[in-house]
């Protein structure tokens, strides 16, 4: 008898997540910035259920835009949860000259099959908060709205807003006082009962992410309402089941900007030619 035996190797599911510990929720080093000449902890979890052979740093520790076989660092296991192996490994950095963005990114083997994480900005040695509007100032139905319409501004007038900062940032919204409208917002569609009253909701998504559905917005209790008041994206608030993309975006992420409009249920001005202008203030804070 002749006999063939195959060993079949079966590896699970896995990928890089950050850690979650306090300064380790959106990126994978402490502290995030120089103070002259310090030793920075980098840390990642690999999320699976078989423990990597190997995980490595890959550091662009001279900020040149090259990541070199010297700039790559073994890191040790530190810690196991149900969820995956945490591993760590501390650096010493000297503040590199010249103002190019240091980073860093992790590579790992597990069975036969090896991965690389995102690319990660960091650490920072200034704190600069800024950001970019990209595409036009202005959304212009370009037609009648009719009342209580609702609608939702189309992929070509969506408002993409890009991180240029070196910090995360959560960006937040209000309604400008100063709009040249007589119509007034109010909070929820209880209070439409009246002429000049509209609401006006926003949602931050991902690039790539397809134009929101209408009853994707306000989904649990009028959460993405802007008023004269300024509100931040934290989960709910301007976010897509739980998840606002407007919250820690990122140095160099995009984030899109969506509005919703529900109109009137009367006015007391002919609107057919007398336009109404609402104005939005946008604005960002590092985080």
């Amino acid at each position: 008898m002749v006999g063939i035996f195959v060993t079949l190797s079966v590896v699970w599911g896995w990928d890089f997540v950050y850690v979650g510990e306090p300064g380790y929720e959106w990126d994978g080093v402490e502290p995030d910035y120089f103070s002259g000449e310090d030793t920075f902890v980098f840390k990642i979890k690999v999320a699976g259920q078989v423990q990597p052979q190997y995980v490595y740093l890959n550091l662009d520790a001279n900020a040149d835009g090259y990541f070199s076989r010297s700039e790559q660092f073994p890191m040790k296991l530190v810690g196991r949860d149900d969820e995956g192996f945490v591993y760590q490994v501390k650096v010493h950095l000297t503040e590199p000259e010249g103002n190019r963005p240091m980073g860093y990114y992790f590579s790992a083997q597990v069975g036969f099959e090896t991965k690389t994480s995102g690319l990660q900005l960091g650490p920072f040695w200034r704190k600069n908060v800024s950001f970019t509007l990209i595409g036009d100032t202005l959304w212009n139905p370009g037609r009648l709205i009719m009342p209580l319409e609702v609608i939702v501004n189309s992929e070509n007038s969506k408002f993409m807003l890009v991180n240029t900062g070196d910090v995360p940032i959560t960006f937040g919204l209000m309604i400008d006082r100063n709009s040249q409208t007589v119509w007034k917002p109010v909070d929820r569609y209880e209070h439409l009962g009246r002429e000049d009253t509209y609401i006006l909701s926003a949602v931050f998504t991902k690039r790539g992410h397809r134009r929101p559905k209408k009853e994707e917005f306000n989904q649990r209790d009028w959460e993405d309402v802007l008023l004269y008041s300024p509100r931040f994206a934290h989960g709910e608030v301007f976010g897509i089941d739980g998840y606002s993309a407007g919250e820690k975006l990122a140095p160099g992420d995009t984030a899109v900007l969506w509005f919703q409009f529900i109109a009137p249920p009367g006015s007391s001005v002919e609107t057919k030619n007398n336009k109404q202008s609402i104005g939005i203030k946008i604005f960002a804070v590092g985080e």
